[in-house]
């Protein structure tokens, strides 16, 4: 099959929509597929990587509709996405007199995006898969409990147009059948495996190195949590370093400077920003693995795309118990679970695994060999073809 996918983040470099697109890209590719991943989001995500507006990436051949540092006046990015689009039309309509696509994949939640491209195609009558792995907005951004009467209407006759969904959790795909039911292919962790080939993990006779690893929104990752557990861990004498990678907003991070700051934890906490190409050493070098999400109706919908990473560096791992995730990945089998927003149960779990390393070692073994064995790129790649081609 001949696949376009459709989305609105940097490429082939980014977080964890991008990581996530391209590991289900790669894995696409194995099952001799060809994939072209185009963005229509100006970015100013890591410019000294994403610097040229077409290429290949793992196989992968990737497309800017227009390449250029974003507009920061939200008006005028507004105009610009509209440009965007104009411009993703008419390279998609010369590309594929070249390479005809049977599918487009559409990874944005954006009304007009999803809109645009069932009006588009109209044109080139292909299929149209809607995929996703969050609520949309209101309440993936404002944490509201549900979506406006206007844009549930809008979804509804949008939607209609598309042939199937993929999504990352069943509340998801249950939330989006309710509006308009398409058949669904549910892909929870996906995690190119190869990134984690030729590293070597050498185990600490002393583990006092934890990383937090992801974007630090708060509304998202409430990372005050974890740095309230960690100040319970050096009230009773333990020996550590937590390391935030991330990059927060400018109010998120004096929040989290202002915790660091009353509770005298300066001296434990160093803020740093991960390129894509480190994280897998980074992730394998730590002692542990931290993040922590809030009890949200976004947390309950989503997946933690940086689990899979997490736990293909075999190094254990402790998340708050929130989502889907534990129907997935067992605790004390895979990895810990600490109840979420509770820094005492978290930091009692960290305790647990600096005091008993040996144990967590061979949890977080068993957890990346089912990171190997069922959510790797290839499989998740195999049950997604399988998928498209069915619907």
């Amino acid at each position: 099959m001949n696949i376009g996918i459709i989305c609105a983040y940097p490429i082939p470099y980014g977080m964890a929509a991008t990581t996530r697109i391209f590991s289900y890209s790669k894995g696409l590719v194995e099952c001799g597929d060809k994939v072209d991943v185009w963005s229509i989001s100006p970015t100013n995500f890591a410019p000294d990587l994403n610097t040229k507006d077409h290429g290949e990436f793992n196989g992968v051949s990737f497309f800017y509709s227009f390449r250029q540092r974003r507009v920061q006046n939200r008006i005028l990015h507004g105009l610009e996405m509209i440009y965007s689009l104009s411009v993703l039309g008419i390279k998609l309509y010369k590309r594929s007199k070249k390479q005809s696509y049977d599918i487009f994949i559409v990874s944005s939640d954006n009304v007009f995006v999803l809109l645009y491209m069932s009006l588009f195609n109209i044109l080139v009558k292909k299929k149209l898969v809607f995929i996703f792995d969050e609520y949309p907005i209101p309440i993936r951004v404002k944490l509201k409990e549900k979506i406006p009467t206007w844009k549930i209407f809008a979804y509804r006759i949008i939607l209609k147009h598309y042939s199937g969904y993929i999504s990352m959790t069943d509340s998801l795909l249950n939330y989006y059948k309710n509006i308009v039911d398409k058949p669904g292919a549910l892909i929870s962790s996906i995690t190119d495996i190869s990134r984690f080939e030729n590293i070597k993990k050498i185990p600490s006779e002393k583990p006092n190195k934890i990383v937090y690893m992801g974007n630090m929104e708060l509304a998202k990752d409430n990372v005050d949590n974890i740095l309230n557990a960690i100040s319970i861990l050096r009230d009773d004498r333990y020996n550590f370093h937590l390391y935030l990678y991330g990059n927060p907003n400018a109010k998120d991070k004096k929040v989290l400077e202002s915790i660091i700051e009353q509770k005298n934890l300066k001296e434990y906490v160093t803020f740093g920003f991960a390129q894509f190409t480190d994280v897998p050493i980074i992730l394998s070098q730590a002692d542990i693995l931290v993040s922590s999400q809030p009890v949200t109706v976004r947390a309950n919908g989503g997946f933690p795309t940086k689990l899979g990473e997490y736990l293909m560096s075999g190094t254990p791992v402790l998340l708050t118990d929130v989502g889907e995730t534990s129907q997935f990945f067992k605790n004390g089998v895979h990895m810990y679970f600490a109840e979420p927003e509770s820094p005492i149960d978290f930091a009692d779990k960290l305790k647990f695994i600096i005091d008993n390393y040996n144990i967590a070692l061979s949890v977080a073994a068993k957890g990346k060999k089912c990171i190997e064995d069922i959510y790797s790129h290839t499989a998740a790649g195999k049950k997604l073809h399988n998928f498209l081609i069915t619907i």
